[in-house]
């Protein structure tokens, strides 16, 4: 009896990763509730689209971190 015994756990694995992979690319996709997250885009008045301040008085500058602006 020289059976290969490792077999079903190969194809056992396989049709496991299979049914992770379907379930994976089923999902619909989160939509971003923020809009200009990044700040990237700015109003005429140079303060970011989508954005307005509350609070203390913010600025909008060059020397971010990363992108080009930051607050």
């Amino acid at each position: 009896m020289g059976g290969n015994t490792t077999r079903p756990y190969a194809v056992a694995l396989g049709w496991g990763l299979l049914t992770l992979c379907s379930f994976s690319l089923g999902r619909a996709q989160t939509p971003n509730p923020l809009s200009n997250g990044g700040f990237e885009a700015l109003q005429p008045n140079g303060f970011p689209v989508d954005w307005e301040p509350v609070g203390q008085t913010v600025e909008v500058t060059t020397q971010a971190h990363t992108g080009k602006y930051a607050f």
